[in-house]
């Protein structure tokens, strides 16, 4: 039993004594936590973050009356909405994504969705959806799903005109009147 244990001793000193050569650099460990060391920091071990997902919002979809032209003949109604198949300058029984133009008149617009709800639409007001509910007439503010574009004042070195778009909308109003009045 004492030549065993005086054997195993033996084999780890010769084991320690063939490390003894290697260079300190082979023992990276030691030099970063090196116990000695006076400027020590303990290591902070994060937990990893778990992100957990997020419900998309609803997706908004809108569109505006922002005008229409009466003459002999064709009649048209300009769309602003928040997506291309939304917006455009249409006429009688064309399409706008989900709807039909039943009849343009001097002061509003006759939608018709493919349930066969009908809308009727003022200048300058407009139709939002949230999600999957069902359409609601608004303000006529349309929410984009294209990313707004640089300020006027960005792009052409001119400052961007500072009027309230109500006020804009009320003069344009103003003055179709005067048009079908006269």
């Amino acid at each position: 039993m004492k030549t065993s244990l005086f054997l195993i001793l033996l084999g780890l000193c010769s084991v320690l004594d063939a490390d003894s050569s290697l260079p300190l650099s082979e023992y990276p460990e030691l030099t970063k936590r090196n116990i000695f060391d006076a400027t020590r920091q303990p290591v902070r071990v994060q937990p990893p973050r778990v992100e957990t997902p997020k419900a998309a919002p609803p997706k908004k979809d809108s569109l505006k009356l922002t005008g229409n032209l009466l003459r002999p003949g064709k009649s048209v109604a300009f769309f602003a909405g928040s997506s291309p198949e939304m917006s455009g300058v249409l006429t009688d029984g064309e399409s706008l994504g989900e709807f039909r133009i039943a009849e343009i008149l001097p002061a509003e617009v006759v939608l018709v969705n493919q349930d066969g709800e009908t809308f009727r639409l003022a200048v300058g007001e407009g139709l939002l959806r949230i999600g999957d509910a069902d359409w609601q007439k608004s303000s006529g503010e349309i929410y984009s799903s294209i990313p707004p574009s640089a300020p006027a004042s960005a792009t052409t070195g001119k400052e961007a005109p500072k009027e309230d778009v109500n006020d804009v909308m009320r003069r344009l109003m103003e003055r179709r009147k005067k048009e079908l009045n006269s």
